[in-house]
């Protein structure tokens, strides 16, 4: 994978790189590892089981009751004759042409919202890991820079020692020097806390502990991103809601097609054994009579439900345009920052710094001058983690809205 790297070499002491992505020869590739470890997390493997459930129970509503059969025995005695006599009937109750097929379609809606279900958990475990990754990542390199800092501070506090001229301008310098020195030491605390919240996150989600993990990285050219009306059609949450609402009319229907009556199809069989044996065959059918509707209050509750599901469709469809135009803004207003805090821009402030030192070294410029230049060269570098932070989560957020999960540098 392609490296962007810059120098940074100061003195005789110290020469580092500081890259756009902290890339190693036997890291992961981040998405390949998503792509295998979202699929077995905990949450979809739940999910997929309950969606198999709801697939089999597809079939279960097609199935017809199981008939029933009754046999009768007894004793038949009219006075002038008498002997044994029995019965059998067999029943079979059908549904009203058209019930079945309702519940087949309300338990096909069933299987699809879940299926939307278990599409927006990957989404948002992919966005989590995304930006979990990410940001493990720029604090693995903010660590770095603030070690650089550390290092150069204090070859300048050793520098301040070994002089042996005493005067208030060395004490001055040196309770400078020690006063930034303590400001990193923090600054390295917490950067060192959230490089390990963000690992533990990354790490959590894909459910396996990884040492390193290598980073697409960020392009500067990317807009070339999905219309807007594509984040009605696409979007996860919508899709979901749109599916909510073909359950409840699925349902709905489902309600109102059990107000028809069902059919009880019977054959029966009779014999008696007396001084003349008397043998009868019968088919029978009878219905139920609903005189009134007794899921009329249901339905009611049904077309309630869905009322507030569509007003849920409204807020989510707004949030999602809104969510989608402010990505937008931000990738944009990054992609500016990142052009102007390029790394040749560091290098030249860096290299500014490095070229202050040996100046302080000759006595051509003071310690005020060198620590005022090293503030400029830290706070763009900071600029420049800022930018990449934002641009990620922008980036993300456009993925996540358009139903993909796409690293920077695959093609939409």
């Amino acid at each position: 994978m392609k490296k962007n790297c810059w120098m940074a070499t100061f003195g005789l002491v110290l020469s580092v790189s500081f890259c756009s992505a902290s890339f190693a020869s036997d890291q992961i590739e981040l998405a390949p590892l998503l792509h295998k470890i979202i699929g077995q997390h905990p949450e979809i493997r739940a999910a997929q089981a309950e969606r198999d459930a709801l697939l089999l129970e597809i079939d279960q509503d097609q199935a017809w009751q199981n008939p029933e059969f009754e046999l009768g025995v007894g004793q038949k005695n009219d006075g002038s004759r008498s002997g044994i006599a029995f019965e059998t009937v067999l029943t079979q109750r059908l549904a009203f042409p058209g019930k079945l097929d309702a519940k087949k379609k309300a338990a096909i809606a069933s299987v699809t919202l879940q299926t939307q279900e278990i599409h927006r958990i990957k989404l948002n475990l992919w966005y989590d890991a995304t930006i979990a990754a990410y940001e493990w990542e720029s604090a693995v390199r903010q660590v770095d820079i603030n070690q650089r800092r550390g290092k150069r501070l204090t070859w300048i506090k050793q520098y301040l020692t070994s002089r042996p001229l005493v005067s208030p301008q060395k004490q001055l310098e040196s309770r400078l020097i020690e006063s930034h020195l303590k400001r990193i030491q923090i600054d390295t605390l917490h950067l060192n806390a959230q490089k390990e919240s963000s690992r533990v996150v990354f790490q959590a989600i894909i459910g396996q502990p990884i040492a390193h993990v290598s980073l697409p990285p960020i392009p500067l050219n990317r807009l070339d991103f999905f219309p807007s009306h594509n984040v009605s059609a696409q979007n996860p949450n919508i899709l979901k809601i749109r599916a909510q609402l073909a359950q409840i009319e699925s349902e709905t229907r489902v309600l109102e097609w059990e107000d028809r009556p069902d059919f009880n199809l019977s054959g029966k069989y009779a014999s008696e054994s007396a001084t003349e044996t008397e043998q009868i065959l019968g088919l029978g059918i009878a219905m139920d009579l609903p005189f009134s509707s007794k899921n009329r209050l249901a339905v009611q509750a049904q077309n309630s439900r869905k009322k507030g599901v569509e007003a849920q469709m409204e807020q989510a469809m707004t949030e999602a345009e809104v969510r989608y135009q402010t990505a937008r803004l931000t990738l944009q207003q990054s992609q500016d920052v990142l052009t102007i805090v390029n790394p040749n821009w560091l290098n030249q402030l860096e290299h500014s710094v490095e070229k202050s030192i040996e100046d302080f070294k000759k006595g051509q410029t003071d310690l005020r001058s060198v620590l005022d230049l090293e503030s400029q060269w830290v706070a763009a570098a900071q600029q420049k983690f800022d930018a990449e932070e934002a641009w990620i989560t922008a980036w993300a957020t456009l993925m996540q809205l358009n139903g993909v999960s796409k690293l920077p540098g695959d093609s939409l």
